[in-house]
């Protein structure tokens, strides 16, 4: 976890399931940064995620990767529970309701937090490798700014 006095947010990894069907393979990460806003950011194959997508990155392909950005107006910690803030989430999956980074809306926000450029600059590479590009990868950068 990670406090910024100057700003008071804090960041935080979370760990979530990479597939839904084995609940406890929480391999995945996201980023969680909050203050008064709250957003989840996180870093996944932007194609569904098949056998052959599995296969491809086990031997070192590349597949297109996305950033996805869950904005949150109010708080979605319930008394720390993590499986709260990944239902939260689904939902917004679900229903399309998450951001890339390029939209106005959310640039400010970005920027408040200070990670608009690690943002900006995965956007432009935006190439998911499971060895040296995924979303461990990416949170680190994210924390690091």
């Amino acid at each position: 976890m990670i406090l910024n006095l100057f700003f008071l947010v804090v960041a935080k990894i979370l760990y979530s399931p990479l597939f839904p069907s084995c609940p406890c393979l929480n391999l995945h990460q996201t980023v969680l940064f909050s203050d008064n806003d709250m957003l989840l950011i996180d870093y996944v194959p932007n194609i569904s995620v098949t056998k052959q997508v599995i296969w491809d990155l086990c031997i070192g392909k590349t597949v297109p990767g996305k950033i996805r950005i869950f904005h949150f107006t109010e708080s979605v910690l319930v008394n720390g529970n993590q499986e709260n803030i990944m239902e939260r989430v689904q939902q917004k999956i679900d229903q399309g309701d998450y951001y890339d980074g390029s939209e106005p809306k959310i640039i400010p926000i970005l920027c408040k937090y200070g990670i608009d450029q690690v943002i900006q600059s995965q956007s432009q590479d935006h190439h998911y490798h499971l060895y040296n590009n995924n979303c461990w990868h990416f949170c680190k950068k994210c924390i690091s700014e």
